[in-house]
């Protein structure tokens, strides 16, 4: 009796033991499907085009939602007709606007090319005239030249005559060696400022072009205009002095021991007088030249060539 009643006591505790193990277990359960499950961030396309997450407490993404009636490879060919149909569009426009531009920048360059032979053209007249000027002003520098070399024969014959009532012989070659170094001078100043006027004209011929250039690009020149009118001015005054200058001779026509050194010092000074008279009106031809120069600098844009920006963005845009 008492075996089994220690049969029954052991068996309670047993049962009792489990029921305590199965209703840890439960508790254990409950806390942990209480805390809280944080899942990664990460996203799932949807066929749709949307997107879904991951959700507690396994972090399985969500399900999509159904799309019906739509096969997703139906999809995406609709939505690639259109890209490429607005695409063919754009195409279409670009080809317009790059046809149209080509059009402006042919009208553009023709309308250059035109201001071109326009300029060439302006330019050849301008050397014609230059040359007629220089071969007419040539023609009298030449025939006053020959003119004055009789003269100084004739003066060189009357060496003599005029000095005869010097007794000095050494006075005498001294004074005609005077007269002829003055005469041979003049011919060789002459000649240099007559070369020098042609530079000077030379340079006022490529300011001209510049300014041709620069009105066939709508660059107000007016003002550089006017100075060049100035400045032919003073260059034909100074080729007429110079011609002058070439026409003069110089010699004493009578002279004695006691009126030879007056007579040549008078002499030496109208010489130096009428030299320094054609040497100012050379270089008021270059003042005049330079100061069209000046101006012309002054001008902003003056030396753009509008032609070759056309050509940049007409190669930019092809």
């Amino acid at each position: 009796m008492k075996k089994n009643i220690k049969f029954s006591a052991s068996f309670i505790i047993i049962i009792l033991l489990m029921l305590g193990y199965y209703v840890a277990r439960a508790e254990d359960g409950t806390t942990t499907a209480q805390a809280p499950v944080a899942c990664t961030m990460d996203a799932k396309v949807c066929p749709d085009g949307s997107f879904v997450g991951r959700v507690a407490p396994d972090c399985e993404f969500a399900k999509c939602p159904e799309v019906k009636n739509i096969k997703t490879e139906d999809r995406f060919k609709s939505r690639l007709g259109e890209i490429k149909d607005k695409v063919n569009v754009n195409r279409e426009e670009t080809q317009q606007k790059r046809e149209e531009f080509r059009g402006e920048v042919k009208d553009i360059r023709g309308e250059l090319e035109k201001k071109r032979e326009e300029h060439k053209v302006e330019m050849q007249g301008l050397l014609d005239e230059v040359k007629a000027t220089r071969e007419e002003h040539r023609a009298e520098f030449e025939l006053k030249r020959e003119e004055t070399k009789l003269k100084i024969d004739e003066i060189k014959s009357k060496f003599k005559e005029n000095f005869a009532k010097i007794k000095d012989e050494n006075k005498k070659l001294i004074a005609e060696t005077i007269v002829t170094k003055i005469n041979d001078l003049n011919v060789r100043l002459t000649d240099q400022l007559k070369t020098k006027v042609d530079q000077i004209e030379n340079v006022l011929i490529s300011i001209e072009s510049r300014i041709s250039k620069a009105k066939s690009n709508d660059i107000d020149v007016s003002s550089s205009e006017a100075l060049v009118v100035k400045a032919k001015t003073a260059i034909e005054a100074a080729r007429t002095a110079i011609t002058k200058q070439a026409g003069n001779t110089y010699s004493v026509s009578t002279a004695d021991d006691t009126t030879l050194k007056a007579e040549m010092k008078k002499l030496r000074d109208a010489f130096t007088a009428d030299m320094k008279v054609t040497r100012e009106a050379v270089k008021s031809a270059h003042t005049a030249v330079r100061n069209v120069a000046v101006s012309l600098a002054q001008i902003p844009n003056i030396d753009d060539d509008s032609s070759n920006k056309v050509e940049d963005n007409s190669t930019n845009n092809q």
